[in-house]
This record gives structure tokens, C-alpha cells and sequence, in this order.
């Protein structure tokens, strides 16, 4: 199992995720709304973690089922930790329709 840092300084390095902010539209939905963390793979793609597909623990930011990066050729795939991961950040300060 790999860490994957939290890149709060917005650098888009390999092996870096943040939460997924989600802008507002006029309907209120987003093609983004079920994307709740964007990660960059270790081979430097940008991939995004639906919460209709993954689930993150709360207390490790253990990634089920394992990191896939879905860019045609790449070969990256592996479970990870998502470091510092928070549902109540992300309910808080993310989630789709907050105010």
C-alpha cells in the first residue's frame, strides 16, 4: 500500500490528491457532484475518485477497492492511503449543494 499526500499547495504532483470542489451550475448538478477527491497517479495522469465506485475510511484514508488510473496506456494501479482525508472536511467545505 502506497501514501498519497494531500497537495494543498496545489502542485499537481505525482502521487498527490485533493478534495474535489464542485462549482455551482444553474440546475444545481455538476457532471463532477459523484467525484468527491482528485488524485494524481504516479505516472503524473489525473484521475477522480467517485464515490459511486470508492469508499475512504475515515480514520486511515484507506481506499477501497484499489487506485486505477483509467488513462489509456497507463499501468498505474495500486491500493492506497489517502493521508489526512476527512468526510466532515469534505461534507463541510465540499460536498455538492452546500450553501
Amino acid at each position: 500500500m502506497i501514501t498519497i499526500t494531500r497537495d494543498i499547495e496545489n502542485t499537481r504532483a505525482n502521487l498527490t490528491w485533493n478534495y474535489c470542489t464542485h462549482d455551482k451550475t444553474p440546475t444545481g448538478k455538476s457532471h463532477l457532484d459523484d467525484i468527491v477527491a482528485l488524485v494524481y497517479c504516479g505516472n503524473g495522469h489525473l484521475g477522480g475518485l467517485s464515490k459511486n465506485v470508492h469508499t475512504v475510511s475515515n480514520g486511515d484514508g484507506v481506499l477501497h477497492p484499489s487506485y486505477v488510473c483509467t488513462m489509456p496506456g497507463c499501468t498505474f494501479h495500486e491500493w492506497v492511503r489517502l493521508d489526512g482525508w476527512n468526510w466532515n472536511w469534505y461534507d463541510n467545505q465540499c460536498a455538492p449543494g452546500r450553501p
